[in-house]
């Protein structure tokens, strides 16, 4: 019988390593916002490998504007050349915030995309929450 190859083990490791990271998922809850309005929501990362991760927020699917849309980890940093922003260690805090705009519909809502990201690119979060325009 042949012994596993280091492919195989390596393999594994990384199976059992993306499994860990995912369990390190911020989880961000749905919230209820007034029009013309600023909110930051917040979860703390934790749990991680020790390394460089990126974090991104996009808006997803709904009819309600949302302006000045960003995402910051702290402790983290921002890269001057272009924008990307991001945390060195096993964990950080996550802040996404946000401003309702004007004209967001009453009952209207949008989805918030947020990934944290390894530096190959490589999803090791993706999660997302709702605001709901309030009246």
């Amino acid at each position: 019988m042949r012994s596993p190859g280091f492919k195989a083990i390596t393999g594994c490791v990384l199976l059992f390593l993306s499994f860990a990271s995912q369990a390190a998922c911020p989880y961000m809850p749905d919230v209820t916002n007034n029009r013309a309005t600023s909110n930051t929501a917040y979860s703390p990362v934790s749990g991680l490998s020790y390394a460089t991760y990126f974090v991104e927020a996009s808006m997803g699917g709904g009819n309600a504007g949302l302006i000045n849309l960003s995402i910051q980890a702290l402790p983290g940093f921002t890269y001057p050349s272009n924008g990307r922003k991001g945390f060195v260690g096993n964990g950080a805090d996550l802040y996404i915030s946000y401003f309702v705009a004007p004209s967001a519909p009453v009952g209207g809502y949008r989805d918030v995309d947020y990934r944290i990201l390894n530096t190959a690119g490589q999803v090791i979060c993706i999660d997302q929450f709702r605001i709901t325009v309030g009246g």
